[in-house]
This record gives structure tokens, sequence and C-alpha cells, in this order.
């Protein structure tokens, strides 16, 4: 069953750390329902949706297309798939 809207908005750090494991988990299968996505990770299909909007403008610099992150809805299927860029080992910096 997919997770019901909860009340009031979800948190910036809520949404990111979400992110975080979402994302390699799209990655790895490349195509997945939308509402299997919100059925794994107890969300709203539009909770969903708002976070693969959120996530599709995320990258490196220069921040060009091939630098973002390749991630969209189409029609009822999430698609991801995340540059060459992004295999090399990750650091986050303050």
């Amino acid at each position: 069953m997919v997770a019901k809207k909860k009340r009031g908005p979800r948190s910036a750090a809520d949404r990111v750390a979400k992110l975080l494991v979402i994302i390699p988990w799209l990655v790895k299968r490349q195509r997945v329902k939308l509402v299997d996505v919100a059925r794994e990770f107890d969300m709203s299909v539009d909770e969903v949706v708002d976070d693969i909007m959120l996530a599709s403008l995320c990258g490196v610099p220069p921040y060009s297309p091939d630098s973002l992150i390749d991630v969209f809805v189409d029609e009822d299927m999430v698609v991801a798939e995340v540059p060459s860029i992004f295999y090399r080992p990750l650091r986050l910096n303050t």
C-alpha cells in the first residue's frame, strides 16, 4: 500500500536524506514503476514526483545537462541514470 501524504511540509534535511537512499536504488534498477518507488520508501506518489523533480536539478559543476543526475518520471515509470562523472569517489565538502 502506498503511504498517504502526511500533514505539513517535509524538511529539506528529510528530503535530501531520503534522496541519498532513493537515487542509488533507482540507478541500480534504472526503470521502476512510480507506485513501486512510493511503496518501497513509504512515500506518497506525489512526494516521489516532487523529490524526483528536485533530484533532476542536482549535479556537479558546471551543472550542464551532461553533469546532472538523469532522473525523471515518464508516465508511470521513474527512469534514472547517472553520468560517468559520478562514478568517481564522492566527498562532501563544507
